[in-house]
């Protein structure tokens, strides 16, 4: 009923609040609307699953962020409809945190534990001797652990009788109870306590904090946190705990962090520091929240500074570039944003983790690719842009390969590199126009890399030249796929086949010589530059070069997308020392 209603419901939000006069309440969230969203909100999670309902908001909010982009709207209705995707996005990022805490595995192995030990207890017989008393017979594990109800108990003594046929009558007046083990001995016993074990599905609730591999963030007075930990403790009874096993480990619920590692094992944290992340203000309205603080765990984690001033600067600019453009346009002017506010850093210290921090590289104006990604990653999530994903692995035409890996962008169904595109030698920042690792469909990025684990063994023993020889192979069979795309990575293989170079090699000078307008140039300490052009001495006055060599010359008309327009190569004399140089932004007189 309500998939085929996503629209109306859009439309029915607009007629009841279209008279609505704006506030500049909290998030500037009109209250009206606020209260009307969380009332329909709170009747889809009654009726249907967490899963449910977030795809279904995640649906309504496609559709609404569709009419935003193509209608013309008045003021007070895109003001609606934002407000709308402001709530139900809070309430995504609410649904996604709470599913991201459950353990479902854990209630099944819990399960499981309880009916092996109840098996186990049922198969203990009990002797005929102690049928015939009246005293209470409890059958218990090697653990001294029986079930009460539906729950596991331990029954602790310390003084007890060994029971058999022959001594059963010495305690017929003894106000004790009888215990029976999985190796069917029988103990007689007064004193005892009962303990009851917690299970860990139900522990997260006695924590003052709980947080999983993949969620250690938490929201604690208007701020989220993180734990910065180096240690923990678990028990080899992985699904169930005592109180009794914490105290003895002084491990307090309202001081220690419980903490789940992949789905298998809770640990207990009480050596740690708390990490602020950011004001929740700050953040309160982006889409993709929870992916957000994900990656900001990581990215705080070597550093002690606060950042809001920071994420505030950085949020303003992205608005203020972005506003009233669609979802395209936005991720065309984000890219040129980092490309022309950050450089690859020239200080390379793998062993210094703040290299890594887009933080950083915002604030310094440099750093790594991790740092690149990152930074557009929170910049396309404050413009509203949503499912931009990290990844990471090998370029395996990188000198560096295997020992460095790399990161680069998803966004929706294509990849973006920034850092390839920012090339340390590159002599300024490129236009859109130029760009050659923007909006491209994978088996194009991929031709030379790989994410994560699954790079070939066979290739990290291979040489530099035979993984370029690999790649540009990869990237040749692909060329006639996209002929009619004029991707600017595939402008090599078409540069290649019409001047009659193989794929496997790379252009020479003598080879330039014949494409590319040839001078020899003189220059002295004492004369001007000067040259021949069809015998006629002339001075070049302005000259913006390249020094090439056999070696990088591929490169650097690779730099320049193999346009020559205007492009020289000189062979170039000064004071008896020769080199090669390819001139742009040429003078001559």
């Amino acid at each position: 009923m309500f998939k085929k209603n996503l629209f109306k419901i859009i439309l029915v939000f607009i007629v009841l609040f279209l008279t609505i006069n704006i506030s500049f309440a909290k998030a500037d969230i009109d209250p009206k609307v606020e209260n009307a969203v969380l009332k329909f909100i709170k009747k889809v999670e009654r009726k249907y699953s967490i899963e449910w309902e977030i795809n279904y908001l995640e649906n309504i909010n496609s559709k609404i962020y569709k009419i935003l982009e193509k209608n013309s709207l008045t003021s007070k209705k895109e003001k609606l409809l934002n407000d709308i995707l402001i709530l139900f996005n809070e309430e995504i990022f609410k649904q996604e945190y709470i599913k991201s805490l459950e353990n479902k595995s854990q209630l099944f192995i819990e399960s499981n534990i309880l009916n092996e030990l109840k098996w186990n207890l049922e198969n203990i017989v009990i002797p005929n001797y102690l049928k015939t008393t009246n005293k209470q017979v409890i059958k218990i594990s090697e653990k001294q652990e029986y079930i009460r109800n539906t729950d596991i108990v331990k029954i602790a003594f310390s003084k007890y009788y060994s029971v058999n046929s022959w001594n059963i009558t010495q305690f017929n007046n003894k106000n004790w109870i009888f215990l029976i083990n999985e190796l069917w001995k029988v103990f007689f016993v007064e004193n005892y306590n009962v303990e009851e074990k917690i299970r860990y599905s139900e522990a997260s609730k006695l924590f003052k904090w709980y947080i999983t591999k993949n969620t250690k963030f938490f929201e604690e007075n208007n701020t989220f946190y993180s734990y910065n930990f180096k240690w923990y403790k678990f028990f080899e009874d992985k699904y169930w705990f005592y109180k009794e096993t914490l105290k003895q480990n002084n491990i307090d619920f309202n001081k220690s962090v419980l903490y789940l590692w992949e789905n298998k094992r809770y640990n207990f944290i009480v050596d740690y520091n708390k990490i602020k992340l950011i004001n929740w203000d700050i953040i309160y309205w982006i889409v993709d929240k929870y992916n957000f603080l994900q990656d900001l765990v990581n990215d705080k984690l070597y550093l002690a500074e606060d950042t809001d001033e920071l994420f505030v600067k950085l949020k303003n600019e992205i608005i203020n570039l972005t506003k009233n453009k669609k979802k395209d346009e936005k991720i065309k002017i984000i890219y040129n944003f980092i490309l022309d506010n950050i450089e690859y850093t020239k200080n390379l210290n793998l062993e210094d983790k703040k290299i890594f921090s887009w933080i950083l590289a915002y604030k310094n104006s440099d750093g790594v690719c991790e740092a690149y990604v990152k930074l557009m990653s929170y910049a396309l999530k404050f413009a509203w842009v949503k499912d931009a994903r990290v990844l990471r692995w090998d370029v395996i035409d990188a000198p560096d390969f295997p020992q460095i890996w790399h990161a680069w962008l998803k966004i929706w169904d294509l990849y973006y590199d920034p850092t390839f595109d920012d090339p340390i030698w590159a002599s300024k920042t490129k236009s859109f126009l130029d760009y050659k690792y923007f909006w491209l469909p994978k088996d194009l990025l991929y031709a030379n890399r790989f994410d994560y684990w699954n790079t070939p063994e066979y290739l990290k023993s291979k040489s530099l030249y035979f993984r370029i020889n690999l790649v540009n192979e990869n990237l040749s069979k692909l060329s006639d796929k996209y002929k009619d795309n004029n991707y600017k990575i595939l402008e090599w293989v078409k540069f290649n086949k019409e001047n009659n170079i193989e794929i496997w090699e790379n252009i020479t000078i003598e080879e330039a010589k014949k494409i590319i307008p040839f001078y020899e140039v003189t220059e002295r300490t004492t004369w001007e530059i000067l040259f021949y052009d069809n015998w006629v001495k002339k001075n070049i006055s302005k000259l913006q070069y390249y020094v090439v060599n056999n070696t990088n010359l591929w490169q650097v008309l690779a730099q320049l997308n193999y346009d020559l327009e205007w492009l020289y190569l000189f062979k170039w004399d000064k004071n008896w020392i020769v080199d090669y140089r390819l001139g742009f932004n040429v003078i001559i007189k």
